[in-house]
Parts: C-alpha cells; sequence; structure tokens
C-alpha cells in the first residue's frame, strides 16, 4: 500500500506544527517552505486538519495554524483519516461484502493491524523518534 501526497504532505505538516507545540501559530508559508509544497496545496491540506480537529487558526497579522491539542493526544491514525477520509486498503474491507473478495479476510487482518499501529503512535512519538537519529 502507498500513502498518497496527500497524507506524506499532510503529516508532515501535522508533524511541524508539533514541532511548535505551545509557541505562536505558523503562517501557512513557513510550513509549505518546511514541507516543501506551494501554499494552495498545503493551505488545503490545514484545511482537512482543520476540519478535522487536529490544527486551528488565528487570524492577524501573528496568526497562522497551530495544533488543536497536544502532540501527545493526535494520533497518526487520526491525521491521516483526516487527510484520506479512511484507511480502507480495498473495497470489499469497506463495503463488507465477502461474497465479492475471496481475499477479504486477509485485507481485513491488514487494515485492522494497520490501524492498531497507527492509532498507538502520536505526534509526540514521532518528534520522540527524531530526536534520537
Amino acid at each position: 500500500m502507498k500513502l498518497s501526497t496527500k497524507a506524506r504532505y499532510g503529516l508532515r505538516a501535522a508533524y511541524v506544527m508539533a514541532e511548535h507545540f505551545g509557541g505562536e501559530p505558523i503562517s501557512t508559508a513557513k510550513i509549505a517552505a518546511v514541507v516543501s509544497v506551494g501554499e494552495p496545496y498545503t493551505e488545503k491540506l490545514l484545511g482537512l486538519l482543520k476540519k478535522a480537529g487536529v490544527a486551528e487558526t488565528t487570524r492577524g497579522a501573528s496568526g497562522g495554524f497551530k495544533l488543536a491539542r497536544s502532540p501527545e493526544q493526535i494520533t497518526v491514525g487520526e491525521v491521516l483519516r483526516a487527510l484520506e477520509g479512511n484507511l480502507f486498503i480495498t473495497d470489499c474491507v469497506a463495503n463488507n461484502c465477502a461474497a465479492c473478495c475471496p481475499n477479504k479476510n486477509v485485507f481485513n487482518k491488514l487494515y485492522l493491524e494497520m490501524n492498531k499501529v497507527l492509532n498507538s503512535m502520536t505526534l509526540m512519538d514521532m518528534l520522540n523518534d527524531n530526536k534520537l537519529k
């Protein structure tokens, strides 16, 4: 399974906000520069994170985006679902259709295990993992 660019860049944007948690909001331009994508695309990603309650905005000269909660409270799974909608790996898992997919049990187990991992990792875990390198 390969994650979309939306998921990869959106998770990086959430990581940038996690690095600055507790400080001033970060401008879209700064997040875009760190993530290495254009501002309009970054704005779209941040809008999805805001809609899902992962990020929030502040208006004004010193405004921008920041995490809505601490990095310890936001899981990687939550961020990816905010960007991708769901993380179903096949339609037969999404539709719960055993008759249309003889491999449903395999794909369902993979889906469940993938979600366990993503839901067990927080943005703080990502920050801590990168400090070790």
